[in-house]
């Protein structure tokens, strides 16, 4: 049989009766019971002390606040309320005053008292006796040679010694041969050409005992197309070379000295 909610509600209210009202945080283990709910903290207490368990087995995450309450179920709440009467009193009947509450939270801490006057200075030691010197030990190996340091910067130039005195006049030398050339010929060499893009050349070459020491050439001005490609010694004279279109006249000079 089932009571009506106002007979559940007086129910709470008579076990919360008997409980420290306030001493409980309201962060309780139902997810259907709010801070802000007028029983929250006494339902807490009732489940951490094994009066109630929960109202959907077997998760029990919820509470029912709100429910129909039955006869049965009013039962089991005193009967476990029965346990813990005994356990937290040491006996089975329920006296007034009998229940302590709960312990409360911990103070805090008092401010930190003055620091004392400092004590006396104690009086010095006597000196212990001074030990006997122990004997030297053996010398160790030598390290390993170091890596070679980074070269310093460059100094300054230092300055510019004094100008020494003037040494003597070295002895004249024997006169040397006679300069220029002796027996100097100039030679020339012709070439006459018409046609097509080819090169052509042409080389003035110094007569028997000769030299070639330089050289020239004259082209035919009145065919501006013939260029002078080369001009350059050969083995024993002068070689112009030229290209051009129509028809020139290339003349190639020889300097040649004798030897």
């Amino acid at each position: 049989m089932n009571i009506s909610r106002i007979m559940k509600t007086a129910a709470a209210m008579a076990v919360g009766m008997m409980l420290p009202l306030g001493a409980y945080a309201t962060n309780g283990p139902f997810t259907d019971v709010p801070d802000s709910h007028l029983f929250a903290n006494d339902i807490a207490w009732m489940h951490e002390n094994g009066i109630t368990k929960g109202c959907n087995p077997p998760a029990n995450t919820q509470f029912c606040p709100d429910d129909d309450i039955s006869r049965g179920e009013v039962a089991a709440f005193f009967h476990r309320f029965s346990h813990w009467v005994t356990a937290n009193t040491g006996s089975d009947t329920l006296e007034t005053g009998s229940v302590s509450g709960p312990q409360g939270e911990k103070g805090e801490t008092g401010p930190q008292g003055e620091k004392g006057d400092t004590g006396p200075q104690g009086e010095k030691g006597e000196t212990g006796a001074q030990g006997e010197k122990g004997d030297t030990g053996d010398k160790g190996d030598t390290g390993p040679q170091g890596d070679i340091g980074p070269q310093g910067p460059q100094g300054d130039k230092g300055d510019t010694g004094p100008q020494g005195e003037k040494g003597d006049p070295g002895p004249q030398g024997e006169p040397g041969a006679a300069g220029g050339f002796a027996g100097v010929t100039v030679t020339t060499a012709q070439g006459s050409w018409s046609g097509g893009q080819q090169a052509q050349s042409v080389t003035a070459t110094c007569p028997a005992g000769h030299l070639v020491v330089s050289g020239g050439f004259d082209i035919d001005s009145n065919n501006a197309s013939w260029v002078v490609t080369s001009s350059r010694p050969s083995s024993n004279g002068w070689t112009v070379a030229a290209a051009g279109a129509g028809s020139t006249t290339v003349t190639a000079y020889a300097v040649c000295a004798e030897i």
